[in-house]
């Protein structure tokens, strides 16, 4: 309890820290107000004229700007911590136990977008908030002090507040458009990177990258719009001194309060015109509160099966959208299956279709001891080890249980030695940024190590014996060997040891997209 407690956002801060913001904000006009007036006061005043107290007026004003300034960050940043810290926590926990449609969605919501929806109250509320309270605050003086003025001032609040109104109903109907364009371009964009290695196997496909352009047309429409806004508030604001000087300068000639209101318009550049580009903020906000909203939707439940799977059939099984040969074949518990080829043929991308991280074609089927058949978007039942394993920032223990979490020390260290990383014996030994300190075959090791220590039924395994001297290819070999007697083990390598046990070879060649070629099998005993 006391955890929920520390990671809570409390409305009472936030109440503090926009007071805080609009008394910042207001403190800097009043003092905008008070210095032009002494100005003029200073040139007609006589020899009586008290200029220490306008002065002292000025610096209290000064120092209340400054000290709520510093405090508005202080507790609007407290306040901002608290809530990042919420919004994150609760979509850390509608991600549990769910896979991601897209991992690079998931950590810009949790990075970047979290930010936007939690700092809108500083960002946006207490701008806007201190520029509306500014125009009353404008109005009430100018009505006390020149009420010959007020209806200028009156005249000139209203003509902003129609271009704000405009401005912010325009950014609202279009915002659905920029997020729907963004969300299109960063598809595009990952789905041609990822793509790259690929390139050569898809049927006439493009290699030209995605472009940004409908992006940019959406965004500079919406910069354009404020850059309007801003002009025809200046525009206003011309016509609104104008009118002050040409009516009203000889009538108040004299009169050192008539200052106050051309000062202001002149001025608004610094405490008005800025509310028109914040506008922005209210469009990241948007695109940043649909994108938390869709992330825990766009995910699929992680299911484990308590039946044990008897055998995984594919029927003309490959990667979507490649020329790759299409493979019908079984994968049976207890044994292994070597998929052969060259480099770029598309091993590891048929090991990641098998999975499910991949989009396939084809069939592909689960037998289940209890007679049951079934197929899953994802095969959740299984372990990927990719040819290059990820390794977590963080401790070596962590980046074992990441698969096992009731695994104890002693057998991660069991597990460790068996793979050949005996000397790694410090679990909680940090391996930096992404394992720095681990050579390429103590990376490809400490992912053997994971699939050991996983519970998965089914293990693929990418390029197992590549960086690796002869001495570990025939441990990793036994390893293999020793893991086929409990599981289904697919394997993709290009390198075959002679020790290693396995029941079927799927030779994958690359084919012309006019050719249809059948895989190659051979059995082997």
């Amino acid at each position: 309890m006391k955890e929920k407690h520390h990671y809570k956002a409390s409305p009472g801060t936030l109440v503090v820290a926009l007071v805080l913001a609009i008394i910042h904000f207001l403190a800097g006009f009043a003092i905008l107000m008070v210095s032009s007036w002494f100005i003029a006061a200073c040139s007609v005043a006589g020899l009586g004229f008290n200029y220490m107290l306008p002065a002292v007026v000025i610096r209290g004003l000064a120092i209340l700007r400054i000290g709520s300034g510093y405090f508005s960050m202080l507790v609007g940043h407290s306040h901002l911590l608290g809530k990042l810290a919420a919004i994150r926590l609760n979509i850390f926990k509608s991600l549990r136990n769910q896979v991601s449609v897209s991992r690079e969605e998931s950590l810009d919501v949790l990075h970047h977008q979290s930010e936007d929806v939690a700092s809108i109250w500083m960002s946006w509320v207490g701008q806007n908030a201190g520029a509306f309270l500014s125009l009353v605050v404008l109005n009430t003086t100018v009505l006390t002090l020149v009420p010959q003025l007020s209806i200028v001032a009156l005249l000139f609040s209203l003509l902003f507040i129609l271009i704000y109104l405009t401005l912010l109903a325009s950014m609202v109907y279009r915002s659905a458009e920029l997020i729907a364009v963004r969300r299109r371009f960063q598809f595009d964009v990952i789905k041609h990177i990822e793509a790259a290695p690929l390139w050569h196997l898809y049927a006439g496909y493009q290699s030209q990258a995605p472009t940004a352009t409908s992006l940019h047309v959406v965004v500079n429409a919406l910069q354009r719009q404020i850059r309007h806004a801003a002009l025809l508030l200046f525009v206003g604001t011309m016509i609104a001194i104008t009118a002050l000087f040409s009516t009203y300068s000889v009538e108040l000639s004299g009169n050192a309060l008539f200052l106050i209101l051309p000062v202001a318009l002149l001025s608004v550049n610094d405490w008005l015109s800025p509310t028109l580009g914040n506008q922005q903020q209210l469009l990241k906000f948007f695109n940043a509160k649909h994108s938390i909203r869709d992330v825990s939707i766009r995910t699929s439940a992680v299911t484990t099966l308590d039946d044990k799977i008897m055998k995984l059939k594919v029927s003309d099984f490959k990667a979507t959208k490649t020329q790759m040969p299409s493979v019908s074949a079984s994968f049976e518990p207890n044994t292994t299956s070597v998929l052969l080829g060259g480099s770029g043929v598309g091993k590891s991308r048929f090991l990641q279709a098998l999975s499910g991280l991949l989009p396939f074609e084809g069939c592909r089927e689960l037998e289940l001891e209890s007679g049951v058949f079934t197929s899953q978007a994802l095969l959740f039942d299984s372990f990927y080890l990719e040819q290059f394993p990820y390794v977590l920032s963080d401790t070596l223990g962590e980046n074992l249980r990441v698969v096992n979490r009731e695994a104890s020390d002693s057998l991660l260290l069991e597990v460790l030695d068996k793979v050949g990383l005996g000397h790694l014996s410090n679990l909680n030994e940090w391996l930096g940024a992404h394992g720095l300190p681990l050579s390429g075959g103590e990376k490809k090791r400490l992912g053997l190590a994971r699939a050991i220590l996983s519970h998965s039924q089914v293990i693929l395994i990418d390029e197992p014996f590549e960086s690796l001297d002869d001495k570990n290819i025939e441990k990793v070999t036994e390893i293999i060997n020793e893991l086929a007697e409990q599981k289904i083990i697919v394997l993709a390598t290009h390198i075959l040891p002679s020790s290693l046990r396995y029941q079927q070879c799927i030779s994958l060649k690359t084919v012309s997209s006019c050719q249809h070629v059948p895989v190659l099998l051979e059995t082997s005993s």
